[in-house]
């Protein structure tokens, strides 16, 4: 996979981004699927509160990781946190 897919007006779309940013909608869609197949209907109330809840948690937990492990990026982290 390329690092760099595309630069658009100096946002440059890498790879992992898109595997992510592809990551989120495909599993809503594939949690929507299996709730239905083994009826839980009541899910599909909660179901964009829980993607949004694990799509954060999920960010927020990688970011602490990769400054558990290194933290010597902590001073570039606070000037670039995204």
């Amino acid at each position: 996979m390329a690092p760099e897919i595309i630069e658009v007006w100096g946002v440059t779309l890498r790879g992992y981004g898109l595997m992510v940013a592809l990551s989120i909608p495909l599993a809503f869609l594939l949690v929507r699927i299996e709730s239905r197949r083994v009826d839980l209907r009541a899910l599909d109330d909660h179901l964009v509160a829980i993607l949004v809840v694990t799509a954060l948690a999920g960010w927020l937990g990688g970011k602490l990781a990769y400054l558990a492990v290194r933290p010597e990026t902590l001073g570039s982290f606070k000037e670039h946190p995204w």
